[in-house]
């Protein structure tokens, strides 16, 4: 713990990235609608994509590193990692995210390919490798310029989870939940930390299903406190 609490301390809030952050167009009524490309350049995608790979390899170098043989590498890290954003926040299949591209020259110069799309193994793989690290370092990137900006206060703090079930039966980190008049589930948990205030998560912690939020609640809020500075008030 105090590894976590230090390196939390020096690490990420020093590290995050300052950007200019472009404001977002005026919308008087209902819900502001943006498409892929306006994303991506409203919260600079690609230079919060290459900060979050930057503090992943810091953190965990690959175990075999590429040698000199082999065909060099056609599409970028980055590329991958805003390819995935974009596939995941729009809900989008592997091969609907990819066809869309294919459609969309304007996006696919936004994620960084230039003239020819990946395939949809090769992205897959490519995406395999990349690992966890980089999502959750975009991710609190994106929390820490929520808070420049004062939409996220972290005064007030709620700790919810969500059940997510396995995507294969022999999935050995998987356990079993079940609450009362519900089908049990075979799968993982979400521990979700939100500020009140934006009603916006702000840090995440994936358990196997029967951990309560009781038994890991205080850690996920310390954690989010520490990363960000908060001022917690009430949780």
């Amino acid at each position: 713990m105090e590894f976590i609490i230090k390196w939390l301390s020096t690490a990420m809030i020093r590290r995050m990235p300052t950007l200019d952050l472009v404001p977002l167009p005026g919308h008087e009524r209902g819900k502001l609608k943006l498409g892929p490309e306006q994303l991506l350049a409203v919260i600079h995608a690609r230079e919060l994509a290459e900060w979050a790979l930057d503090v992943s390899r810091r953190i965990c170098r690959p175990r075999l590193p590429r040698g000199p043989g082999g065909p060099p590498l056609r599409y970028a890290d980055r590329s991958i990692l805003l390819l995935a954003v974009v596939q995941t926040a729009w809900r989008k299949s592997y091969e609907q995210i990819l066809d869309h591209l294919r459609s969309n020259p304007s996006l696919a110069q936004a994620l960084g390919f230039q003239q020819e799309i990946i395939s949809t193994g090769q992205y897959w793989e490519r995406r395999a490798v990349l690992g966890f690290l980089p999502f959750f370092f975009f991710f609190l990137g994106l929390v820490a310029q929520l808070i420049r900006l004062g939409v996220v206060t972290g005064h007030e703090l709620i700790v919810d989870s969500s059940l997510l079930p396995a995507w294969y039966s022999a999935d050995p980190g998987a356990r079993w939940q079940k609450y009362a008049k519900k089908a049990a589930v075979f799968g993982y948990k979400a521990h979700t930390v939100l500020c009140h205030s934006a009603d916006l998560p702000v840090f995440l912690l994936v358990t196997p299903a029967q951990v309560h939020d009781s038994q890991v609640g205080w850690l996920v809020i310390l954690l989010a406190a520490l990363c960000f500075g908060f001022r917690v008030l009430v949780v």
